[in-house]
């Protein structure tokens, strides 16, 4: 008797056991298999979304691309306002982007009206099916807000006045570089020695004889320097005098002057 109700308590327990691992295989199983979405652009929640082709791209953890599911999976898929107003939206799939989704609200249509700082879901509903006839096993929302136009236009506005104020910066810098560079002159040049041990060897001279012709070399470039600094001083001198005998020359006659100061005879004829 003893030994009967053993067995059955142990056939109940591994009964029990049984069951208990079918039901996880099949929760497993159903988890590996079910359809997921792995990201969106934009995120649940971000804000500043362009309204001009404003939409959403949705990606899945297996293909969704199928011509037979496409008309059910685009009636589960819809996109509202803050105000629960509908938006009418274009769902487009790609057969070289099978894991992809785009939801875009549609400018075609002539009720589509995608105000500025305003919230938006697009909604996914349970059963959107993959290609491969695995399912979402629940509905996904992605909520986002539209930019500013206000804000738009002010970031806008500040990055032209920076964009003219650089462009004016920059440009007055340049001509003022230019001008000086005008009035001093050339840049002056300056005399590159030579290496005196390198120049031994392809020659054939000595190191001190190489040093020796560098340094007439040097000279001679310094004084033929100094003339051309010289010249262009002196340029600018008689640039400057003339300048200033043009100013001076400008005088005003204090009043008008009869002919005969200047020692001239001649007798306007009596009427």
């Amino acid at each position: 008797m003893k030994r009967e109700h053993r067995a059955k308590r142990i056939a109940a327990i591994l009964a029990l056991a049984m069951t208990l691992v079918f039901a996880m295989a099949v929760t497993a199983f159903g988890a590996e298999t079910a359809l997921t979405i792995e990201s969106t652009t934009p995120k649940d929640g971000d804000t500043g979304m362009a309204i001009e082709n404003m939409g959403v791209k949705v990606f899945f953890s297996e293909p969704v691309y199928d011509k037979d599911n496409a008309p059910g999976n685009i009636g589960k898929c819809s996109m509202k306002d803050e105000n629960g107003k509908k938006v009418p939206t274009q769902v487009i799939f790609s057969e070289d982007d099978p894991n992809v989704m785009l939801v875009l609200a549609d400018p075609n249509n002539v009720n589509t009206n995608i105000e500025g700082k305003t919230k938006y879901t697009l909604t996914i509903e349970e059963g959107f099916t993959a290609a491969s006839g695995n399912e979402l096993a629940k509905t996904e929302t992605v909520s986002f807000t539209t930019l500013n136009p206000r804000n738009s236009m002010i970031v806008s506005m500040g990055m032209m006045v920076a964009m003219i104020g650089g462009m004016l910066f920059f440009g007055m810098r340049d001509t003022k570089k230019k001008a000086e560079e005008e009035k001093n002159g050339k840049k002056k040049a300056s005399y590159e020695s030579v290496n005196p041990y390198k120049e031994a060897k392809r020659t054939g001279k000595s190191v001190e004889e190489i040093v020796a012709e560098d340094q007439k070399k040097k000279e001679k470039f310094e004084a033929k320097e100094a003339k051309e600094e010289a010249k262009e001083a002196a340029k600018r001198a008689r640039h400057e005098k003339e300048e200033d005998d043009s100013e001076n020359s400008n005088l005003r006659v204090p009043r008008p002057r009869p002919i005969s100061e200047a020692g001239s005879t001649y007798k306007a004829p009596k009427n």
